[in-house]
């Protein structure tokens, strides 16, 4: 955990303590300094969520998923799933309904195939093409809370 994390979680504490307000997921919270208050939502992970959606993606040439993963790379792998859906292959993201599953990908890459052979494919396409490894996905999401 870096101290960005713990600052935000005792100003989601002191959030909930002074206002009773129970706060689902104090990692992704950020303060608007103009107001003070607290939001839910980074206004400017959505600007970079769009423009990646806009970048194309260079996709592997592979039917399957990969197989075998060295240990870091599963353990990444896995560490990203869990921050995108606690690992739910059904999880519905109810601030961006264009995205679905595991590893919250777009549907548009998913074509209407949500099975979990297909997220896993598909995500470790995404991954491969976009970072080379599911380690720098993982950096690239302890930096921007998104891959």
């Amino acid at each position: 955990m870096n101290w960005k994390h713990i600052i935000l979680t005792v100003v989601s504490v002191a959030a909930i303590f002074t206002t009773g307000i129970a706060v689902a997921n104090s990692s992704r919270m950020d303060v608007n300094a103009d107001s003070s208050r607290y939001t839910t939502v980074n206004r400017q992970k959505k600007v970079q969520k769009a423009k990646r959606a806009k970048q194309p993606v260079k996709v592997i040439k592979s039917e399957s998923s990969v197989t075998q993963l060295s240990k870091s790379e599963g353990a990444a792998k896995n560490w990203i799933a869990y921050q995108e859906s606690r690992g739910d292959y059904h999880a519905k993201n109810p601030t961006n309904p264009t995205v679905y599953g595991k590893y919250q990908l777009s549907r548009a890459y998913l074509h209407g195939d949500y099975s979990k052979e297909n997220q896993e494919r598909t995500a470790d396409n995404y991954v491969y093409g976009r970072y080379g490894s599911w380690k720098n996905a993982k950096k690239h999401w302890e930096s921007n809370n998104w891959y």
